[in-house]
């Protein structure tokens, strides 16, 4: 993929051409020599945002020089994919320029370039910098080892491109958090509208109990004033029975003066006969004429008395009679005036009760309705609209309800799909660890941790050497360098997993006695002839004695102050110690 790298004035190199081939290249060479270096360069320019030990750009440039320069000679042919479809050239210059000031960029044939379409380029064949289980840096294995489970099934995930899944798991745990959030959310407004509510609604009770003592009472004053009326009625029929009775005794009392008066005339007339009568008798009969006149005069004075008292008796009974009529006209008016008022109250009820039992009930009604006077009309307004409030919320609430149901089984879904594809991929990377580890006299696992959870799950890698039970990578149950290969073989399995067309690996075999060292080794030559597409970086400064197999060694070694790198093609075997090359 990469066919040579240019260095000018870069860390420890002032001007370097280091060419690369395909397959396994073997870079060799003393502790800082600037064999780090190379691979730094190359993954600055693939778009790396790691620098070693947190260096700033600008310290990667030669000391005395203002500015640094990285190409790459990359192979765009279509056997790695074409990556810079739109330059039509087989090999494509790619460079980066560091400055002192801080600043850089980057070239494409000499020509400034975005950074975000050189890695986009690299990306789209499988090439991505920053994962660690693609290009590990100086130490990196070391710091490999010592990551937590969860940032080494994540680093997984990356270099095996499941992040999809992973993302697609977050989202559904987000989108689900966020729903229960809206739900608390909604939840919380409910609870508070439904303790507002219930004030409302209390305080609508006492409005509609209020209204019903209104109406109450506005029905017992009606029945009230009808009940005057009744009264007033009661009255005027009692005047018209008492009319009638005085109308009958005129009657009676005309009838007695029209005796008495005729009765009078007569008595009259009789003493009068009668004391003519006693004018022409002789004097000496005048005796006895004087009792009979006495008896008339006596039954005229009587008839005449009688005639007065009826007199008197009739013009009683026509004064009370008149008297009578004028109080009927005036209960008539006021049983009119009382008709009026009491039907603007209400209908007249069909039975009355008494005024007495009425006012006890009006007092009742009254005494009801007097803590009630200050309830507001507005009671009502305002409680319909938390109640159209409560119910949009209780809607709300289901369908936010339901949403997180829905969102609960699509998360269920989803971690069910990213256990699976995990699990299936661990099974398959289970066996190349082991075929590999095999080589060297090792077992091992690779295992899912926590699967119930995606925040806490975690890759938890097992190894044994002379033992048939692998235990999780620790101080306690293998030693640096057992640990190391374990890793490196781990790796190597993974590699042979994913899609990328360039791996590397910076001092492998830290912490390996001689014997592991060249077991990785082998294992590393053996991995890269097994993956003929695939070219491979790896670094080393320690003791090498490979076998006789094609592989592109590049030494490095620094002189007077700068690195200088030579070629050597290993055919008959090679050993390499302390900065010295055997053949």
């Amino acid at each position: 993929m990469i066919r040579g790298l240019q260095l000018t004035n870069f860390m420890s190199y002032k001007d370097a051409y280091i060419p690369l081939k395909p397959g396994l290249n073997l870079i060799l060479g003393p502790n800082g020599a600037g064999k780090s270096s190379i691979l730094l360069a190359i993954s600055l320019v693939l778009g790396q945002s790691y620098t070693e030990r947190g260096r700033r750009l600008s310290e990667l440039i030669r000391w005395g020089e203002e500015e640094a320069g990285i190409s790459l000679i990359v192979d765009n042919t279509e056997r790695w994919g074409r990556p810079f479809k739109n330059i039509r050239k087989d090999t494509v210059k790619v460079g980066r320029i560091l400055r002192r000031d801080g600043d850089y960029y980057y070239l494409l044939e000499d020509k400034i370039t975005p950074k975000r379409e050189v890695q986009a380029a690299f990306s789209s064949i499988g090439v991505n910098p920053d994962n660690m289980l693609l290009i590990m840096h100086q130490l990196m294995v070391v710091k490999f080892s010592s990551t937590s489970a969860q940032e080494k099934l994540q680093m997984l995930e990356e270099a095996a491109g499941f992040q999809s899944y992973r993302s697609d798991l977050t989202e559904a745990e987000w989108r689900l958090k966020e729903a229960m959030v809206e739900e608390r959310r909604i939840l919380d407004s409910l609870n508070a509208t439904l303790d507002a509510h219930d004030y409302w609604r209390r305080e609508y009770e006492k409005l509609k109990r209020r209204r019903m003592l209104e109406a109450r009472l506005r029905e017992l004053n009606a029945e009230m004033a009808w009940s005057r009326v009744s009264r007033k009625e009661e009255q005027i029929l009692k005047a018209r029975m008492r009319l009638s009775e005085i109308e009958d005794a005129i009657s009676r009392f005309r009838r007695s003066l029209e005796a008495a008066e005729v009765e009078a005339i007569s008595a009259k007339s009789n003493f009068q006969e009668a004391l003519n009568r006693m004018e022409k008798v002789p004097f000496r009969e005048i005796k006895a004429y004087q009792r009979e006149l006495s008896i008339k005069a006596e039954e005229w004075v009587n008839s005449e008395v009688n005639r007065a008292v009826s007199r008197m008796s009739l013009e009683d009974a026509l004064e009370k009679h008149r008297i009578l009529k004028a109080q009927m006209r005036i209960l008539e008016s006021e049983v009119e005036d009382l008709k009026g008022g009491a039907a603007r109250l209400g209908p007249r009820p069909s039975s009355l009760r008494k005024a007495i039992e009425l006012a006890s009930e009006i007092g009742a009604v009254e005494a009801e309705l007097k803590p009630l006077r200050d309830v507001s009309e507005d009671v009502e307004e305002v409680y319909l609209s938390y109640t159209g409030t409560l119910e949009d919320l209780k809607r709300k609430a289901e369908e936010v309800a339901s949403a997180r149901r829905q969102l609960l089984g699509e998360l269920e879904e989803r971690m069910r799909r990213w256990r699976r594809v995990i699990q299936e991929y661990l099974e398959d990377l289970n066996s190349s660890f082991n075929k590999i580890l095999a080589n060297v006299g090792g077992v091992g696992s690779i295992s899912l941790r926590d699967a119930g959870d995606v925040e806490k799950a975690g890759l938890e890698i097992s190894a044994a050497f002379g033992s048939p039970n692998p235990r999780p990578l620790d101080s306690l149950s293998q030693s640096g360098g057992e640990r190391s290969v374990a890793l490196v073989a781990f790796l190597l399995a993974l590699q042979q997993k994913i899609r990328s067309p360039f791996r590397a690996i910076d001092e492998f075999d830290v912490h390996m006695d001689p014997r592991n060292r060249e077991a990785v080794t082998r294992l590393i030559i053996s991995s890269s002839k097994n993956t003929p597409g695939i070219q491979y970086l790896a670094i080393t400064p320690g003791v090498l004695k490979m076998p006789g197999d094609p592989v592109h060694i590049l030494v490095v070694q620094k002189v007077s102050g700068l690195s200088q790198v030579r070629e050597l093609e290993l055919k008959d075997g090679v050993e390499f110690a302390e900065g010295r090359l055997q053949t």
